[in-house]
């Protein structure tokens, strides 16, 4: 061996040893940082009512709520004419006693869509909201299939 060779080559070994630690300090904070993040992900999908992030169940809700208020002209056209078509085979009172109902409903909705909307996202009770928009729309629904279930001879 070299005069001052085992000098150098410890000098060696140790920046080695310097830069492995650096590197294996790295690896560790990323994985304790994708640790934290997996535990956080998990609990906000405990959390949540759905399975999914609140982020999430507030998104989708909110795009309910614009899809409904977007699309709120069309709904009223397309009740009034079916309203006018149906009192071919209903009869005038019937179709109007609906399509005021069915207009009513739609209302409630469209007023419920905005109060929605105009909360403050951290002020939001998801679930109790998401139920409301349920059973808004199972109404809704349900009264769609009055006027097509309509006792035979009455008038």
């Amino acid at each position: 061996m070299l005069p001052g060779a085992g000098a150098s080559i410890q000098k060696i070994m140790s920046g080695i040893n310097e830069q492995l630690d650096v590197a294996s300090d790295t690896t560790q904070a990323k994985r304790r940082r994708a640790a934290a993040q997996h535990v956080r992900g998990a609990r906000d999908r405990l959390t949540s009512t759905a399975g999914t992030r609140p982020a999430f169940d507030y998104e989708l809700l909110r795009q309910f709520a614009q899809n409904r208020l977007s699309a709120s002209l069309v709904v009223v056209l397309l009740v009034a004419s079916v309203g006018f078509l149906s009192s071919l085979w209903t009869g005038a009172v019937t179709a109007g006693i609906w399509t005021s109902v069915v207009l009513i409903i739609h209302a409630i909705i469209i007023t419920k869509c905005r109060q929605f909307l105009s909360e403050p996202q951290a002020s939001v009770n998801t679930h109790a909201w998401r139920t409301r928009f349920v059973a808004l729309d199972l109404l809704f629904g349900l009264s769609w299939t009055v006027i097509l279930v309509h006792p035979i001879g009455v008038q």
